[in-house]
């Protein structure tokens, strides 16, 4: 028998309207590549990455408690005026849900790898407590 190459696999779905970035925030997390031309998706895109933790967990998530994170894309935008959601904003609503937020560019390559790792670090915590 093939011995695994993972403990886990935790899937994680970007919901957001079409053109914000959600393919180009992911392409440089997990090929740490950035594409300056990107053909709208349509449908669904995968892309994988495996990250390591320290410790082991052996027990599951309880069902139906997703883990919920407030990202901003393309904030490499926001000097010349191009922003949709003022920053304070995006923030306070991030409070008010209690869920992690964080301002990104995949562009720049800016908190691209911290928006994912704080959630999947989150996923594996709750598993770790059961």
């Amino acid at each position: 028998m093939v011995e695994p190459i993972f403990d886990y696999q935790f899937r994680l779905i970007l919901i957001e309207d079409s053109t914000v970035g959600k393919s180009c925030l992911l392409k440089p997390f997990t090929d740490e590549k950035f594409s300056e031309l990107s053909d709208p998706t349509l449908g669904v895109d995968f892309f994988a990455c495996l990250i390591e933790f320290e410790d082991e967990a052996h027990r599951r998530i309880e069902p139906h408690r997703p883990v919920f994170a407030l990202v901003d894309c393309k904030v490499d935008l926001t000097d010349g005026g191009q922003r949709d959601v003022p920053k304070e904003d995006a923030k306070l609503l991030a409070d008010q849900h209690r869920i992690f937020h964080v301002e990104t560019s995949a562009k720049l390559g800016w908190f691209v790898e911290v928006a994912f790792r704080q959630v999947t670090q989150e996923i594996y915590s709750r598993v770790q407590n059961g």
